[in-house]
């Protein structure tokens, strides 16, 4: 996508469709434009290649502890930040807690500009908040092996008390209640399968009904016939016992 807008600037379209090179071409236009204004490199600003190296991280799916020792690293020898000098990597905790006086420091306007490096007060304050996040026991980063430690305040369910719980037992409960829940709907499910198959049972019984009823009637429409042929012979044979002449019509 990158290399498409730097296209578009340059006036060349088509380069690309569905990810794949459309227009080579287009590309061979490209790359002359390169070659002639020099634009080897796209974003040559620290903050740029901050940027680039923050992506490359999030592609790589690089996180937790490895993810904050690679962007302080980055940050020291790319970004000349000195304030983030002599922080020991090789033990997450002890990072933790000089992060966190870092924190304390800048809080307190004891950070010289000059330590910031290539970064504003602002970048460095939002970077030096994500490292202490990554190198936290407790954060997202886990930084010694997410123990779960910690408590979190839950309602009892009488009046407006609450009670501290650990995390790890909260999580527990969660866990307990996923798998209820999966019980249930897999029980659910075999309910609903023996209800269908009632069902089609049930249709298939109708339609069997229904066919010895349409019998049943053909032949008693069959037999009422007969019926009535029968009385009518009757009748004319009573007519002439009477001395009634039969009368033809």
């Amino acid at each position: 996508r990158d290399l498409e807008a730097v296209a578009e600037e340059f006036g060349i379209k088509g380069l690309f469709r569905n990810g794949k090179i459309n227009d080579f071409v287009a590309l061979r236009q490209l790359m002359e434009a390169l070659t002639n204004t020099g634009a080897g490199k796209i974003g040559q600003s620290f903050t740029d290649q901050l940027q680039f190296f923050r992506d490359t991280q999030r592609i790589g799916r690089s996180e937790g502890v490895q993810s904050g020792k690679d962007l302080l690293t980055y940050l020291r020898d790319v970004g000349n930040v000195s304030a983030l000098g002599g922080i020991d990597l090789s033990d997450p905790q002890s990072a933790f807690n000089k992060l966190f006086d870092l924190r304390t420091l800048l809080n307190n306007g004891g950070i010289a500009q000059s330590q910031f490096g290539k970064l504003t007060g602002s970048q460095f304050q939002s970077l030096l908040n994500e490292l202490l996040d990554l190198f936290s026991p407790n954060g997202s980063g886990s930084g010694s092996g997410s123990t779960g430690g910690g408590d979190i305040t839950v309602p009892t369910g009488i009046g407006s008390g609450t009670v501290s719980a650990p995390t790890e037992t909260i999580q527990a409960v969660i866990g307990a209640m996923n798998t209820n829940i999966g019980t249930i709907l897999t029980g659910h499910t075999a309910i609903h399968e023996r209800i269908a198959v009632a069902t089609e049972g049930s249709y298939a019984e109708l339609r069997t009904l229904n066919g010895k009823v349409d019998t049943l009637i053909a032949v008693t429409a069959g037999q009422i016939d007969a019926t009535d042929a029968k009385l009518e012979a009757m009748r004319r044979m009573a007519a002439l016992e009477r001395g009634e002449r039969p009368v033809l019509g």
